[in-house]
């Protein structure tokens, strides 16, 4: 233990030891499972009506009797549905617009 001492005078040079004893310390190895989520742009209901719309259930009370909900629990995420697609189709036709040459350009 003697041999420690010069080793903390040297790595702490403003403090004294007074007293130099072996301590343990635990050691712990964790192992982790982590599961990361991104956010979405579609809301889980709305993805649930789209996938019943991609088996063919296509009325407000078929989806809503798949989805074991009262058809006025689907108005909701229908609408904001029907509001992305909107916005994805004007930005479709902007990357659209902006990829061809308009009409009467060389190309």
């Amino acid at each position: 233990m003697d041999k420690l001492r010069p080793v903390l005078r040297r790595d702490f040079p403003d403090f004294e030891p007074q007293h130099v004893f072996e301590a343990a310390l635990p050691v712990y190895f964790v192992r982790l499972s982590v599961e990361v989520l991104e956010p979405q742009e579609l809301t889980s209901f709305q993805a649930y009506m789209l996938h019943a719309i991609a088996l063919e259930v296509n009325t407000p009370q078929e989806i809503a009797h798949l989805l074991g909900v009262d058809p006025r629990d689907i108005t909701a995420p229908g609408t904001g549905l029907l509001h992305k697609a909107k916005s994805w189709s004007v930005s479709l036709q902007c990357a659209h617009a902006n990829s061809y040459p308009v009409r009467g350009e060389d190309i």
